[in-house]
């Protein structure tokens, strides 16, 4: 399915909100090895957009642009030491008018939104997670491979100029 221009609106502005020195990052990091069965969870993973940093502190990213998008069926990944969504303002307030908050929010989870102005801003932090070192490896090799995806789809459009 194409990404709706909201989600790649999302997609663009948490990428430039965590793009630090010292901070790398990654749209759909698919976590595990299928081939062995070797998950963080009992699902295969795609995380929406991962950051990891040279403090070892990995952050995950889910992008929601609609309250249909949030009932999808996708599974939520948050996996990583910070945990946050993604999300226009407005689908916040419908989530908080119809009382569904503590149906999607976890405890710890943190807040990102998107007003109808442009601006993007931090609405919760996120509460640091305990993750172990095997869980740590694995999510840093599942962004490495979702690295190298980039880089050669990248390489690829080069070819084609």
């Amino acid at each position: 399915m194409a990404k709706s221009k909201l989600t790649k609106k999302l997609e663009s502005k948490i990428m430039k909100e965590t793009l630090k020195r010292g901070t790398f990052g990654c749209l759909e990091v698919k976590v595990g090895f299928p081939s062995n069965k070797r998950f963080v969870t009992n699902n295969e993973e795609i995380i929406d957009y991962m950051t990891y940093n040279t403090n070892g502190e990995i952050r995950c990213y889910e992008i929601k642009s609609s309250l249909a998008d949030l009932n999808s069926g996708s599974h939520v990944s948050f996996v990583g030491h910070y945990n946050y969504f993604v999300m226009p303002r407005k689908l916040w307030l419908e989530l908080l008018d119809k009382d569904l908050v503590t149906r999607y929010f976890f405890e710890g989870v943190g807040l990102y939104l998107l007003d109808d102005d442009g601006s993007f801003y931090l609405e919760r932090k996120a509460k640091k997670k305990f993750i172990s070192l095997g869980v740590s490896t694995v999510l840093i090799e599942s962004m490495l491979r979702s690295l190298s995806r980039e880089a050669n789809r990248y390489y690829k459009l080069i070819e084609k100029i």
